[in-house]
C-alpha cells in the first residue's frame, strides 16, 4: 500500500499555487474608510453642538458600536479573499474557498476547453490579471482565477500542461452543436 501512495505522489506534482491578490477589495477599503471617516465626524461635531441640538444621547457608548461595522465589513472583506486557494497539479486544477464552509473543486486539466486572459485596466496598474478556463466539466464549466501575477504566463502554463494531460489520456476534444 505504501508504495502504491509513492508512485501517486510521483506521478502528481504540483505546477502552481495562489490566491487572488488584495486588490481586487480596494474598493470596499475605500467604502469603509470613508464610511468609519463620516462616523467619526458626527460624533466628534455633535460634541461641539450646544446640548438641546445633539443628536445623540449623552451616553452614546452603544452607538459608537458604528465605529466598528466598517471594520468588520472590511475584515470579512479581507477574510473572503484569504480563504481562497489555486493549486494546479500535472493533472488537475483544484479551487478551495470557503470561510466557514470550505467549498473544494477540482477539474481534470483534460477537460479544459479553452483558456482566456483578462486584464482590465485597474487590475494591469498593479500587474495583475485573471485566468479563464472554460472546461467541459457539468458541475464547472467555468473557473476564474482572479487576481494573480503573471496570468498570460499561467495562462500559456495551463494551456500546454492540457495539452500533454489530453495526449496522457488519449482525449480528444470535440463539440457537438
Amino acid at each position: 500500500m505504501r508504495k502504491s501512495n509513492d508512485n501517486l505522489q510521483k506521478k502528481e506534482r504540483i505546477i502552481w499555487e495562489g490566491s487572488p491578490s488584495q486588490i481586487i477589495n480596494l474598493g470596499s477599503y475605500i467604502k469603509c474608510l470613508l464610511i468609519f471617516i463620516v462616523i467619526w465626524i458626527i460624533f466628534h461635531l455633535s460634541d461641539l453642538m450646544p446640548r438641546n441640538f445633539k443628536p445623540f444621547p449623552e451616553d452614546y457608548a452603544l452607538f459608537q458600536l458604528f465605529y466598528i461595522l466598517p471594520v468588520l465589513i472590511a475584515s470579512w472583506k479581507w477574510l473572503k479573499v484569504k480563504c481562497i486557494k489555486y493549486k494546479i497539479t500535472n493533472e488537475r486544477i483544484t479551487i478551495t474557498q470557503g470561510v466557514f464552509t470550505r467549498t473544494i473543486q477540482e477539474v481534470e486539466l483534460y477537460r479544459v476547453k479553452d483558456t482566456i486572459t483578462v486584464q482590465p485596466f485597474f487590475l494591469r496598474l498593479f500587474y495583475l490579471g485573471s485566468v479563464i478556463l472554460i472546461t467541459s466539466d457539468r458541475s464547472t464549466a467555468n473557473i476564474i482565477i482572479l487576481a494573480v501575477h503573471e496570468a498570460e504566463n499561467l495562462r500559456k502554463k495551463l494551456r500546454d500542461l492540457t495539452e500533454i494531460r489530453r495526449d496522457k489520456k488519449g482525449v480528444k476534444e470535440m463539440d457537438f452543436r
